[in-house]
């Protein structure tokens, strides 16, 4: 052997002394279904617990109720899988995936838009609310364990991660807020169920760099 393969032998020694052995990263269904079977249980305990609306068994059977309840669990739980996608610094090639969660919260806010202008929206005095109490019941753990999957991960799109994370725990505390509370007014719900999601949002917006970063 040359003296030039043993000291390209050598380099090559040197430069791997410090390589540590590194866990794969598990498939993002993998990842993301313990989240999944998580969140709804804990919603679902924290619903029971507050209590449905006195309304519930007849708002079921309203099919505008229902589009817009099963609208946004489509947008929360596509966000959670987008996110656990995410984790992988190149989506795993599957850059399609954001398109699904964009599309159904895109929907929603239309949705919002038109139900805002058909009631005659009229922004209300703010003043403290339970809803308030309940959307941060509804939201905090469920955030702080999405949180915590993603940093198991190491994403190249930071604020992407961090809007389908806001998408994901706002669908869910949205829902939640609207199974427990009576109010149907469109001024009520953005005030007291839309405003407290999109506040995190906002400040996820200027954190997510710091937070999901390498």
């Amino acid at each position: 052997m040359s003296t030039q393969d043993d000291k390209t032998i050598s380099l090559i020694a040197s430069l791997a002394d410090d390589l540590t052995e590194v866990k794969v990263l598990p498939h993002p269904l993998r990842r993301i279904f313990p989240w999944i079977l998580f969140a709804v249980a804990y919603i679902s305990l924290a619903i029971a617990t507050i209590g449905f609306r006195d309304d519930i068994s007849h708002k079921l059977f309203e099919s505008v109720y229902m589009f817009e309840l099963l609208l946004v669990v489509g947008m929360s739980m596509s966000a959670a899988f987008c996110s656990s996608w995410l984790c992988c610094p190149d989506i795993r090639g599957q850059s399609w995936i954001v398109a699904i969660p964009l599309s159904l919260a895109s929907v929603l806010a239309l949705w919002l838009i038109t139900k805002a202008g058909l009631d005659h929206y009229e922004f209300p005095i703010l003043k403290y609310h339970v809803c308030y109490i309940g959307a941060v019941i509804f939201g905090l753990i469920p955030a702080f364990t999405i949180w915590f999957l993603s940093q198991r991960g190491k994403t190249t799109h930071p604020y992407l991660m961090g809007l389908m994370n806001v998408l994901s725990i706002g669908g869910l505390g949205y829902l939640a807020l609207r199974i427990v509370c009576p109010a149907e007014e469109f001024g009520h719900i953005f005030v007291y169920h839309v405003m407290p999601y999109a506040l995190f949002g906002v400040v996820i917006t200027f954190v997510a760099a710091k937070i999901y970063r390498w």
